[in-house]
């Protein structure tokens, strides 16, 4: 399908705006006065509309409104060696993004907040050029999560007087006729471009949090708000009242100003939902299905007729009722991966909302490639533990099921994979936060959603053993931004049924050897080893894996629930063969009473293997080729608090009591390098230390991003597409974009 975007004008002799009279007309590229961009569309007041629970664009050829299904991206910026606020890529980078998106099958794009000019120039020029089939822009209008009241605080504190300014600055932005001053954390600059005729809508805030609402409905205030484009009689709770208000602040100053609208909504997600969700055991064992927005009862007033439309962070695996609750679980709710909840629930919602003449864009989903996973779904779409190729198949399955279940479309999450992000899986054993943005934290569900990777540095490997090792010939260790890296040279071609078992010194102290000197095969070594790594072992599937281990003493199993306090969690001197799998507990479920319901886990530690002439995924950690065995390990694993410190974890501090568990914080201390004892086929050689540089300095709080920073920003050389982005590019055609 073609779609015939169209430039909004504005008609007002006080915007300054620069206008474009004739569609005919050839118009100059606003960053190179040489190059002449392609007919843009006749400008029209309302450019998009909702209608028949799509959203719709004006087609200037047939002068009609044609609907169509949303396949959206979104994008944060935070490139490695950056946070979210720098807004860090260039015209070019912003340019060369959007064609990639563009070749993907992407034809919306959403942003959370202000970005520099450079981005609406990007925006601008590119679509000017694919003005018949642009890429559409949900522009986001952020509410902070901080006030002067602190964690403390109403949904009235967030939006006072600066609130509302940074609405109409927004606004302006777009229509490129606002200059802002320099400020800290947010962008500024001489915004001039006017890419309005661009922007499918607007979204307000964020994912905002039940004591939010519940603090908000305790106030004394009315639940009625009346305003120039959108009403709301008696609403449910007074938070409801709130939302209606910013708006209605943001369609009344663009039309006084512009004279234009567009749909509009306010960003929220399931655990504001206003549905029922009975396997929900509420407070204080969940806050779930607490508090809501109820804004299917707002009015749109005669002067609107753009519309309002729901927008949802909608993902398979979040929260539990989505997995749990029976009416979701019904078999109907199946597709050709078989059961899926995830259906049950969007067809739930976009029922509710249908039923007012409310569209339902999911505004916020996917799932990432991590090797962790935080929380499983019914569907298998889990929180991560999932491969590039997965992700693929998986973003593929998520729009699909939107789409046959009549949502208005879908905003995949994201773009990019963002370093900074956190996630609270790997919250307590990564730190500080303050240098996330250094590494990547490839088993963080977070840091990995995007469909864009950067990729870790090839520095030179140093050879830590060389001997007359009938099996080994070397052993070389590299360190880079993702991995600890090993690399085995073998004596002999690689055969099916040998054997490799890999002991792991991270760290010693200065009085005695840390670890176990019995690996976990049984053989002895002379130094002792925090971790081992045997292959093969057989998989619940019957699948060859590599199994990693960890000593009892110094295992991180249920650490975030802190099941046992009277572990150490640092390495001690064993000298008997007391190991047990790497997992990670991600969900314990309880019932109304406070009681555990159910536990599920990860085995983190069950690795990947590929040989060498087969698609080696991005979960693989051991590539065998015929006479080399390449061993990659992600950090995290080997329990490294910041492998741009060489910091390990070393134990654990207790303090008072909080939410009813001890308060804890696990210890980190500087490691010295580390060593491995390496047995192929029951042939055991140790090797010397390996060491290596940190990066970004030893601060804490002053951190140094500029060595990072200076190697990924605005360098498309170590960026590189997933494999997930080939499966998207496929999959996307097949899902149609036409609603009749």
């Amino acid at each position: 399908m073609k779609k015939f975007l169209f430039l909004l004008v504005v008609i007002n002799l006080f915007s300054g705006c620069f206008l474009v009279k004739n569609p005919s007309k050839k118009i100059v590229n606003s960053n190179n006065k040489n190059e002449v961009k392609y007919n843009l569309p006749k400008e029209v007041e309302v450019p998009f509309i909702t209608k028949d629970n799509y959203l719709a664009y004006w087609d200037y050829k047939d002068e009609v409104y044609k609907k169509f299904f949303i396949k959206g991206m979104n994008l944060g910026v935070g490139v490695p060696g950056t946070n979210a606020g720098n807004l860090s890529p260039d015209y070019t980078t912003y340019y060369r993004w959007f064609e990639e998106m563009y070749e993907l099958g992407i034809n919306t794009l959403r942003i959370y907040t202000l970005h520099y000019p450079r981005f609406y120039m990007a925006l601008d020029d590119f679509n000017s050029k694919h003005a018949d089939n642009p890429i559409y822009l949900f522009q986001g209008i952020w509410l902070d999560e901080n006030s002067e009241k602190g964690d403390v605080h109403t949904l009235y504190d967030l939006t006072d007087e600066s609130f509302s300014q940074e609405i109409e600055d927004l606004v302006d932005c777009v229509y490129g006729n606002k200059r802002i001053p320099h400020r800290y954390g947010k962008a500024y600059g001489d915004y001039n471009v006017n890419i309005s005729r661009w922007v499918l809508g607007w979204i307000i805030g964020r994912e905002i949090y039940p004591d939010e609402i519940e603090r908000t409905n305790q106030l004394s205030k009315s639940r009625t708000f009346n305003g120039r484009y959108y009403s709301i009689d008696n609403a449910k709770n007074v938070s409801t009242a709130w939302a209606v208000e910013q708006i209605d602040h943001v369609i009344s100053y663009e039309m006084e100003k512009y004279g234009h609208q567009r749909p509009i909504s306010l960003s929220s997600w399931p655990t504001l939902d206003p549905l029922e969700h009975e396997s929900e055991p509420g407070p204080p064992n969940s806050f779930e299905d607490y508090e809501a927005f109820y804004l299917e009862d707002i009015k749109k007033s005669n002067n609107d007729v753009a519309g309002y439309f729901a927008s949802y962070h909608a993902y398979p695996y979040y929260p539990d009722f989505i997995s749990y609750d029976p009416k979701y679980n019904d078999p109907k709710y199946s597709d050709d991966y078989g059961p899926n909840s995830y259906m049950g629930y969007l067809d739930d919602l976009n029922s509710y909302y249908n039923a007012k003449g409310i569209p339902l864009v999911i505004a916020e989903t996917g799932v990432p490639s991590s090797w962790g996973n935080a929380k499983f779904a019914q569907s298998g779409m889990n929180h991560g533990g999932i491969n590039e190729e997965m992700q693929g198949e998986y973003g593929i399955r998520i729009m699909k099921n939107i789409y046959d279940e009549n949502c208005a479309g879908g905003v995949l999450f994201a773009w990019i994979d963002e370093w900074w992000k956190r996630t609270w899986i790997t919250d307590e054993i990564t730190f500080p936060r303050s240098r996330y943005a250094l590494w990547d934290d490839i088993t963080s569900p977070e840091e990995n959603f995007g469909f864009i990777k950067f990729k870790p540095d090839n520095y030179p490997y140093k050879e830590i053993y060389r001997g007359e090792n009938k099996n080994i010939e070397s052993i070389s260790a590299m360190a880079n931004e993702t991995y600890l890296n090993i690399k085995i040279k073998l004596s002999n071609i690689w055969k099916t049924e040998d054997t490799v078992v890999i002991g792991i010194n991270s760290y010693d102290n200065s009085e005695e050897k840390l670890g176990s000197s019995i690996l976990e095969d049984g053989e002895n070594t002379q130094n002792g080893y925090e971790f081992t790594i045997v292959y093969p072992e057989i998989d619940e599937k019957g699948n060859k894996i590599a199994q990693l281990y960890v000593t009892k003493e110094y295992s991180l199993y249920g650490i975030w629930h802190f099941l046992d306090n009277s572990r150490k969690y640092s390495s001690t001197t064993i000298g008997e063969k007391e190991w047990e799998k790497v997992r990670w507990r991600n969900l314990e479920k309880y019932n109304e009473m406070g009681e555990v319901t159910k536990i599920e886990n990860q085995n983190i530690g069950e690795l990947g293997v590929a040989n060498s002439n087969e698609t080696i995924k991005s979960t693989d950690a051991l590539i065998i080729n015929d006479t080399e065995l390449l061993v990659r390990v992600p950090w995290t694993l080997l329990q490294f608090s910041d492998p741009s410190r060489c910091a390990v974890i070393d134990g654990v501090k207790i303090d008072s009591s909080i939410f009813g568990k001890k308060n804890w914080k696990l210890q980190s201390k500087i490691t010295d390098g580390v060593s491995f004892a390496v047995s192929i086929n029951n042939d055991l050689i140790e090797t010397n230390k390996y060491s290596w540089n940190g990066w970004g300095g030893n601060s804490l709080d002053n951190v140094d991003y500029s060595d990072i920073s200076r190697k990924y920003v605005n360098n498309p050389d170590m960026e590189e597409k997933k494999n997930s982005y080939y499966i998207l590019r496929k999959g996307l055609k097949s899902i149609g974009e036409v609603i009749k």
